[in-house]
């Protein structure tokens, strides 16, 4: 009766071997994983700045609509920010930062960029962005929609 029950005990739980295989399985599956993560993504300096970009001017050109003001946005490139103004309501204006290696140049857009009470820009045109060896055609066509952008390398 005593054998039985040593029997039994010794087969109550796992070996360490047992345990070392299934946690030396995870930590494989948890590598494999990871190295998907683990990637640097160097376009995501100008997808952020489009894409804070795009909800600032939609909001914006909403807002123009709404309240029948006009918006301007006003580039400071050597500070690496641009501004977003409403003259008739002071506390929303809105300076956002962008990445430092990101260059914004206006190539045909007039400075400020405004945009009427109606929500339509003032004097469409285009900006350039360059990061890295990639540059970015931002357009900004007559009528209300936003911009679209083309990367041209």
């Amino acid at each position: 009766m005593e054998k039985s029950t040593l029997i039994a005990n010794n087969r109550a739980g796992y070996t360490l071997i047992e345990t070392l295989l299934v946690l030396t399985i995870l930590m494989v599956f948890i590598a494999i994983s990871m190295s998907n993560y683990h990637h640097k993504d160097y376009n995501k300096p100008p997808e952020e700045f489009l894409e804070q970009l795009s909800k600032d001017v939609l909001y914006f050109q909403q807002r123009a609509t709404t309240y029948q003001t006009p918006i301007s946005i006003t580039f400071n490139t050597p500070e690496n920010h641009y501004i977003i103004k409403d003259p008739t309501h002071e506390p929303t204006t809105i300076k956002r930062f962008y990445h430092p290696d990101l260059r914004v140049y206006l190539s045909t857009l007039k400075k400020p960029i405004q945009y009427n009470i109606d929500g339509t820009i003032l004097n469409p045109g285009e900006i350039l962005l360059y990061y890295q060896e990639s540059i970015y055609r931002v357009t900004f066509p007559f009528g209300k929609g936003r911009f679209y952008v083309t990367k041209e390398s």
